[in-house]
C-alpha cells in the first residue's frame, strides 16, 4: 500500500489551500422532552473538538426532529453562548430553528437543521451542543410529543458534526 504524507497543500504561488483538519461527531437516538420555557441541553447532543490553530474555523452541522404541544425553539451553542441565531426584534424569540406543530400536533415531528461556520478564535477545546425550550407544554427531542407505542408515532436520530477547516 503507498502512502503520502504532506503538512501543507499550497498552490504554485505558495498559497496555502484551506483543509479538513479533523471531524468530530455525536449521534443521539433516545428521547428528550422538556416543560422548561427558558432554553436547557438535550441530553446527549454535545460534542467538543480540540482546534489546531487560532486561525481555522469549525463548520457545524446539525440536525434534530422536534415535536411539540405548541413550538419548540432551538438553540446551537458553543460553551455558553448561543450561536447562529436570527436577528431579535421585539419580544420575538431569536434563535437557531423552531419545530412547530399543527392540528394533528401530538403525531407531528418537524425537521431543525442548520450549517454554521463558527470562528471560536483560540487552539482549544469548543463544546458545541444543542439547547431547546417549550412555547408551552412540552417540547421533543427524537419523538412526537405524546411519544406512545403506537404505529403512528416515530422515534428519530439527531447529530452534531463539526469539522475543522484550515484557512
Amino acid at each position: 500500500m503507498s502512502q503520502i504524507n504532506v503538512d501543507t497543500i499550497a498552490t504554485a504561488a505558495g498559497v496555502e489551500q484551506a483543509r479538513l483538519v479533523q471531524v468530530q461527531t455525536v449521534s443521539k437516538t433516545d428521547v428528550f422532552t422538556t416543560t422548561s420555557t427558558s432554553f436547557v441541553d438535550v441530553t446527549g447532543l454535545t460534542k467538543a473538538i480540540t482546534t489546531t490553530d487560532a486561525a481555522n474555523t469549525v463548520l457545524v452541522l446539525f440536525q434534530l426532529w422536534s415535536g411539540a404541544d405548541d413550538r419548540c425553539f432551538v438553540n446551537l451553542v458553543r460553551g455558553s453562548t448561543a450561536i447562529n441565531l436570527g436577528g431579535a426584534s421585539g419580544s420575538r424569540t431569536a434563535c437557531a430553528g423552531v419545530g412547530m406543530s399543527g392540528a394533528e400536533k401530538a403525531y407531528q415531528l418537524r425537521y431543525v437543521g442548520g450549517a454554521f461556520v463558527d470562528s471560536p478564535g483560540s487552539a482549544a477545546a469548543h463544546t458545541y451542543k444543542i439547547q431547546i425550550r417549550a412555547n408551552s407544554g412540552t417540547g421533543s427531542v427524537n419523538a412526537t410529543q405524546e411519544n406512545s407505542d403506537s404505529a403512528i408515532s416515530t422515534l428519530t436520530a439527531s447529530n452534531i458534526v463539526l469539522m475543522e477547516i484550515r484557512t
